[in-house]
């Protein structure tokens, strides 16, 4: 055989090969490729349940105690459809009001749970707290009025004694609780809502629109919940004149 014969064997030879391997790597993949996607696909893990509503996780001593979600009675509505409303009516506030909705989160649970304690509006607390502090837990005001409910603890020692003493009107859960006990005391002394929001303000002549702002934005809060279908109330024209805070009140006995 002449060189030029083993040459051309030799070129022939490794042609086949060559082709032989592509042939048996291509079927080498399909089968891979073909034995994966016929494989039932593993579920994903679940994760951990988390509380929809996490912890507010705010500076000492204005920590914010986890709240439970049962507010109302398990016979009118499924703890599903409470934090349904809950997460809601959070997310309204932390747009409005550029507040992380964590916190507003915890703030509705913990006013639902005292509205039903103490008997009063859980929308109607929300409200005073989103005019008085723009849902700041840590707002204070130049007369002294101090949290999302503005209250002025001087006035209301009796009060924050059970809760912890003064210092704990920085704690969102107490202010909360104060507030809706004079917010209650006020309406129940003045004899309506109206009048008891205006007792509230501290205004002992003309309010300034502070009880129709109150009343338009519990019920924007209520159409955010899903309970009612409002149309936005007109805003109430702005205040120029400073008020004492609504705190000031006094408790009934002290009365002259």
């Amino acid at each position: 055989m002449t060189q030029l014969a083993l040459r051309h064997f030799a070129g022939t030879l490794w042609k086949v090969v060559k082709a032989t391997l592509m042939v048996t790597g291509l079927v080498t993949l399909i089968a891979w490729e073909v034995d994966t996607f016929s494989q039932p696909r593993r579920a994903a893990p679940v994760a951990a349940q988390q509380d929809p509503l996490p912890v507010l996780d705010a500076v000492q001593p204005a920590r914010l105690a986890a709240e439970t979600l049962a507010m109302a009675d398990p016979s009118d509505r499924s703890l599903a459809a409470q934090a349904a409303e809950h997460k809601r009516v959070a997310i309204y506030l932390a747009r409005k009001y550029r507040v992380a909705t964590d916190a507003t989160g915890e703030i509705v649970a913990a006013t639902y749970r005292i509205g039903k304690e103490l008997g009063v509006d859980p929308f109607l607390i929300l409200a005073v707290m989103a005019i008085e502090s723009r849902m700041n837990p840590f707002a204070e005001s130049g007369m002294g009025a101090v949290g999302l409910m503005q209250v002025i603890p001087k006035y209301h020692l009796d009060k924050f004694e059970e809760l912890g003493g003064p210092e704990a009107v920085l704690n969102p859960s107490a202010n909360i609780r104060v507030g809706a006990m004079i917010l209650k005391d006020a309406i129940q002394r003045f004899g309506g809502l109206e009048t008891g929001l205006k007792a509230y303000s501290g205004a002992t002549g003309d309010d300034f629109g502070y009880a129709g702002k109150v009343l338009a934005e519990r019920d924007r809060l209520r159409a955010a919940a899903g309970l009612v279908n409002v149309a936005p109330a007109a805003a109430a024209p702005v205040r120029v004149e400073a008020r004492p805070a609504a705190h000031v009140l006094e408790p009934a006995d002290e009365e002259a």
